[in-house]
């Protein structure tokens, strides 16, 4: 970031573009410097991924001269796909669908789940190119539906693998029962990513075979970060590379009208208690639907989601019918989830929406929060036991000296729980040794 600052205060004429990897770097953030307002834009997932799905809706199939262009030309032509998981603005599906025409899939969290979406999109697109074939050699009904049942139980199946689709689907390739698709414009599956900057994208794999001296093209699915950095330079100097450096700016950091964002998250926690068929999520339902009445009123409803490649997951979609026509259909305007981390002993709540919403949102959210929190917290585990106990002496007013001081203290990282408390949870806040309790913190002491 310094050195973002030093070459952008230098060239403000230039365009100063930064690109940040994760640790294997398969995932990527964009910088760019903002010369007017001398600031550097950070593009996530959402942004990025928006960004490149518009400068892929131009995208066209290359012409065809065979005697079946007519017919072909006169079937409909599928929509574009643009997937995204449940983490993202919803906003940018929304935007991807009005604005850009892509039809648009939600997922759980996780590469896995967006490249399954897109593998299943190339085998329906390859499998209706093969049926439309005569030759008896071509893929037979009962191999179609082999596929295409494998498929939907890996999508269905949070602990399957994708393996063994793939090795079902080379067997069709090798033995030439499918026609390959080699062009990336020709796979409905056009972007698909997580808001951390994980994307999965079509790209053309050429190779050479010395010995045979045959050449093959096939399309994989990439998720690089290096790929999805140069994906993001080039599309967004397509969109956006003929404007002033005014609009060029402001396209970046607003790619499109963004919604409402809020996560609480609640550590410490017993994860089975979002498991289906638990007492717990049970309570949650109650409480979404009896909150959802007073918060939001006439014209708004929820609607629980089951995501099984996530079953732990809790997820309600809020839907909105126009004030006129009581015949109006209701469109989605919101979400609200609940999810177990995969790598931290956590679970969080999720709000997202419309702007115009947000206020409802939050109320909603309050509710939710302080259900989860006195619900999902384990409070048999040590970090909570104290967690707990420094919420106490914050209460009844120990000295900073105090804090959080008792057996077994050297064992626990109370620097660790004390930020958590306070950055992730929102137990408390205050500069350093003068501690208080939010409004939060004392309501679930």
């Amino acid at each position: 970031l310094r050195r973002m600052f030093e070459v952008g205060r230098e060239q403000k004429a230039n365009k100063v573009i930064g690109i940040v990897f994760d640790g294997d770097a398969d995932r990527c953030f964009r910088l760019d410097y903002h010369p007017t307002k001398d600031v550097v834009l950070v593009s996530g997932g959402d942004k990025l991924g928006y960004i490149q799905a518009a400068s892929l809706v131009t995208a066209t199939p290359p012409s065809t001269n065979n005697s079946n262009q007519k017919s072909l030309a006169a079937e409909p032509k599928p929509k574009p796909l643009f997937v995204n998981t449940v983490e993202s603005d919803m906003s940018v599906s929304i935007s991807a669908n009005a604005n850009l025409g892509y039809d648009t899939q939600i997922t759980g969290v996780g590469d896995k789940w967006i490249l399954t979406r897109a593998f299943i999109s190339l085998i329906q697109t390859e499998i209706n190119s093969s049926t439309t074939n005569t030759d008896p050699q071509k893929i037979s009904s009962e191999e179609t539906s082999a596929i295409l049942n494998l498929a939907e139980h890996i999508q269905n199946d949070s602990s399957s693998s994708a393996l063994e689709l793939s090795k079902l689907w080379g067997a069709a390739v090798t033995s030439g029962k499918i026609n390959h698709c080699t062009d990336p414009t020709q796979c409905i599956f056009r972007v698909g990513f997580e808001e951390s900057g994980h994307f999965i994208t079509p790209a053309l794999l050429k190779q050479s075979d010395d010995a045979t001296n045959t050449n093959t093209s096939n399309i994989v699915f990439m998720g690089n970060g290096l790929k999805t950095a140069l994906n993001s330079i080039v599309s967004t100097e397509k969109m956006f590379g003929h404007l002033n450096q005014t609009d060029y700016y402001q396209q970046i950091e607003r790619p499109f009208a963004e919604g409402y964002t809020k996560t609480y998250y609640v550590y410490y926690v017993d994860k089975s208690r979002l498991e289906p068929g638990h007492a717990v999520r049970q309570d949650i339902a109650r409480v979404f639907y009896e909150t959802m009445t007073t918060a939001f009123g006439d014209n708004y409803r929820g609607v629980e989601v089951p995501f099984p490649e996530e079953s732990s997951m809790q997820y309600f979609r809020i839907e909105h019918k126009g004030d006129g026509d009581e015949n109006d259909a209701f469109t989605t305007v919101g979400a609200v989830f609940m999810r177990n981390s995969g790598t931290e002993d956590k679970s969080a709540l999720y709000l997202r929406g419309q702007e115009g919403i947000k206020e409802r949102l939050l109320s909603l959210g309050a509710v939710l929060r302080q259900l989860l929190f006195r619900q999902l917290k384990d409070r048999s585990k040590t970090y909570a036991k104290f967690e707990n106990k420094i919420l106490c002496q914050i209460r009844d007013g120990s000295h900073s000296e105090t804090i959080g001081v008792g057996d077994g203290v050297a064992d626990i990282p109370v620097s660790r729980i004390m930020k958590e408390m306070e950055l992730k949870q929102g137990l408390i806040r205050g500069p350093e040794g003068q501690k208080e309790l939010t409004e939060f913190g004392k309501s679930v002491i």
